[in-house]
């Protein structure tokens, strides 16, 4: 039988709720994370309760618990919902009739903790499938239909409500601007896995039972002790025997948690910080966030005969060698095409499973093509362009080609010299001369010829298992030594 994804699926909210999640957010900046508040009232304002640092080590479980103060700070205020109007005001504006605090989207980031400039709130419901990245679109132009100058407010709305034109105006045009990684090999990743995956974790958030001998059950993260609980009620008395308005059942089902002081665990009010480099300044633009899998479609390497012998006028600047451009290049390059840049990719080192993506493919596919560079990051394949054979057209306008080529810079670097003088043993002077005491002694015996140390070196090398002994068995190191080693 075939596996149902989606019952296993995480996937994202529109929109979060206080009342489930409590007033905090989990903020990523692609290397660091942060629990910070919501600013629903004046105390979760406060500078306590914003860029709350955490290492990562710990659970989702008990930070949150930390982060608001192990339980003592008071639980209505935690759980409080903002609103900007009462829901009984007289509004002047149609559109105030929208509360969009707690929606997901783009806002500016005004915040010393962060150089970011911008932040998308994008909350996670958790299931067992964990995406692995999460990428940030946008979309040039603060609009898809301009109805400057309309007569009726709803003008040329056709034109913006179909799948094709969805297509034209989003696909088409969305270039993808910063991906975040979910998979283990990040912090952010590892981080929620490793609290998805707790034996403890519930089952389920609310258990509702219509019998008069069993309680509901509202199960999630303690307020009070951190780690997981489930707490309940007899309602069947206010629940089965009296009438209510699906409002009201849905109010009782929803401050169940706040009344037990549970906060439900499956949602993450996930927050990713980020600043679009590659904007226009002064511009007006749209963004959107998608969780997603990616499918590997296949690998290439860049081509520097196909980028030399370009014949696109908009694609600059001009180059003017076979290898100004290649496999090879390590060092930033900057080509810019206002029709989007072109990648041309070298044939003979090409692995696809189903092709190189051709614009056909492309525009018929309801779905994002990317290429992904060696810092992980996606770059949107441009629908409703034109490209040859061997190339693939990136929506991006101007990007730096190296990301696509050269090596990953290494974790980790180490210095190193080279020894001018020859001799087996003069590497070993050298070493010796970086200790301290008696080992800096032997730096005499290089007043003898080369052949003399070479051979004293050669003589101690075949007798040092006969005079200093050999272990069979790999030394366990001990936490003072493995304290000198990098992770």
């Amino acid at each position: 039988m075939a596996e149902k994804l989606f019952d296993k699926a995480s996937y994202s909210i529109a929109r979060t709720n206080p009342k489930l999640t409590g007033n905090v957010k989990l903020v990523s900046d692609g290397s660091n994370l942060y629990l910070e508040s919501f600013s629903a009232n004046t105390e979760l304002s406060s500078s306590t309760f914003k860029a709350f640092k955490i290492s990562g080590k710990d659970t989702y479980d008990r930070d949150v618990w930390k982060f608001f103060q192990g339980g003592k700070f008071p639980a209505q205020l935690a759980y409080e919902v903002f609103q900007e109007y009462q829901d009984v005001s007289v509004l002047s504006q149609y559109q105030n009739q929208y509360e969009m605090f707690y929606s997901a989207g783009t806002r500016s980031v005004s915040s010393n903790s962060y150089s970011q400039e911008l932040g998308m709130l994008a909350p996670l419901w958790l299931n067992e499938q964990i995406p692995e990245k999460f990428v940030i679109f946008r979309i040039d132009n603060p609009a898809a239909v301009n109805n400057i100058m309309a007569t009726v407010q709803n003008a040329n709305s056709d034109l913006a409500q179909t799948s094709a034109a969805f297509t034209k105006n989003v696909l088409e045009n969305c270039t993808a601007v910063k991906t975040f990684d979910l998979t283990t090999n990040s912090l952010l990743g590892s981080y929620i896995r490793n609290y998805r995956s707790q034996e403890s974790f519930p089952e389920s958030p609310l258990n509702i039972s219509w019998r008069k001998d069993e309680a509901m059950q509202w199960a999630g993260i303690n307020y009070s002790k951190g780690g997981f609980t489930s707490a309940g009620s007899f309602s069947y008395d206010g629940i089965v025997t009296e009438d209510a308005t699906i409002i009201q059942n849905e109010f009782f089902f929803t401050e169940g948690f706040e009344r037990n002081n549970v906060l439900l665990a499956n949602l993450i009010n996930m927050e990713f910080l980020f600043t679009d480099e590659t904007a226009s300044d002064y511009s007006v633009n749209r963004y959107f966030g998608l969780y997603v899998n990616e499918v590997e479609e296949g690998r290439f390497d860049l081509s520097g005969e196909g980028f030399y012998k370009n014949i696109e006028k908009t694609q600059l600047p001009k180059i003017t060698t076979i290898t100004e451009v290649s496999e090879q290049l390590n060092t930033p390059f900057e080509i810019s095409n206002s029709q989007g840049v072109l990648l041309y990719i070298d044939p003979a080192k090409t692995e696809t499973i189903t092709g190189v993506p051709t614009p056909s493919r492309v525009n018929e596919v309801e779905s994002i093509f990317y290429v992904k560079d060696k810092e992980e990051n996606f770059h949107t394949v441009k629908k409703g362009s034109k490209w040859g054979t061997n190339q693939i057209r990136i929506f991006d306008t101007a990007v730096d080609v190296s990301k696509f080529a050269g090596f990953k810079s290494p974790d980790t670097f180490a210095d190193a010299k080279i020894i001018n003088r020859k001799g087996k043993a003069t590497c070993s002077f050298k070493i010796a001369n970086e200790f301290k005491g008696v080992w800096k002694i032997i730096q005499i015996f290089r007043i003898f010829p080369v052949f003399l140390n070479d051979f004293f070196y050669d003589f101690i090398a075949r007798n040092r298992y006969r005079w200093f002994g050999k272990k069979e068995e790999c030394m366990i190191p001990t936490k003072k030594l493995n304290s000198k080693f990098l992770n």
